[in-house]
């Protein structure tokens, strides 16, 4: 190339360039040493769905005033926001992390669970905003932190009773009976009593009953049970009726009770 038409860069210029250039190389953490984007409360990650999973560097996270004192550590926190759509069992943690963390969740800035763990759960509400802060532990500096939540749906089981029941006149067994709904499928546990009369007078009757169904999700399902009396005998009218429902779906349990009046009628 003639030298006319050369480019001539300032020596000094030149040699701030090789510089960094050389810093970077030799020295990448250099290029790391910034606070991360979720470094303050306000700034707080969003997670707008789950599974979620980020790989961040904390090396230069800081802490605020406002951050809770009773799960800060080592003082390099980072946030994280979550508000499910719906109820659901929640499940974070920082398994993949390259140094110890405190992992802790926060309602509405209201302090719920801290943990030296490297997980929690919880049972979080449909439109209930969670914070999670997370710090280094064990005087550790903090580094790469890989952060993850999960949200699985909650079972939910409602039982109720039919108003009529029916008394065999032969076996003098009554059968009560009602609807069960389940957010999952399931097999429900159902247990109760059925009273008749008042305990201190001769026409007192009183029955237990355990029996069981297949519930399937969002379909409702019948169930019924039949109650013989251990005490006195059952009668034709009203009787209280109780029933304890409970069962488990993929990752949680529920349970329901209810009770009610249930006319008793005569069946031949």
């Amino acid at each position: 190339m003639p030298k006319s038409q050369r480019k001539m860069y300032p020596a000094i210029g030149l040699a701030a360039i090789l510089a960094l250039t050389t810093v970077g190389i030799l020295f990448p953490q250099v290029y790391a040493a910034r606070a991360p984007v979720n470094d303050n409360f306000d700034s707080a990650t969003v997670i707008a769905d789950a599974p979620f999973t980020e790989t961040v560097n904390t090396a230069k996270a800081t802490t605020e005033s406002s951050d809770p004192s009773e799960c800060v550590n080592d003082g390099r926190t980072v946030w994280y926001r979550f508000s499910p759509e719906q109820d659901v069992l929640v499940q974070a943690s920082t398994f993949g992390s390259d140094f110890g963390t405190v992992l802790s969740v926060f309602v509405s800035s209201t302090e719920f669970q801290c943990t030296i763990e490297q997980e929690l759960s919880f049972e979080a509400l449909a439109g209930e905003i969670y914070f999670f802060m997370i710090d280094s532990s064990g005087g550790g500096s903090g580094k790469n932190l890989v952060f993850s939540v999960d949200a699985s749906s909650i079972i939910d089981i409602e039982v109720n009773i039919d108003p009529v029941g029916q008394l065999d006149s032969k076996t003098g067994m009554v059968t009560v009976g009602g609807i069960l709904e389940c957010s999952q499928s399931s097999a429900v546990a159902l247990s109760g009593i059925a009273v008749q009369g008042n305990a201190n007078r001769t026409n007192f009757a009183r029955g237990f009953y355990d029996e069981s169904a297949s519930c399937i999700a969002g379909e409702p399902t019948v169930w019924s049970a039949r109650v013989a009396a251990s005490i006195g005998k059952f009668k034709p009218g009203d009787s209280t009726v109780f029933v304890d429902a409970s069962g488990c779906g993929v990752l949680t349990c529920d349970e329901d009770s209810v009770s009610r009046i249930v006319a008793i009628k005569v069946i031949k």
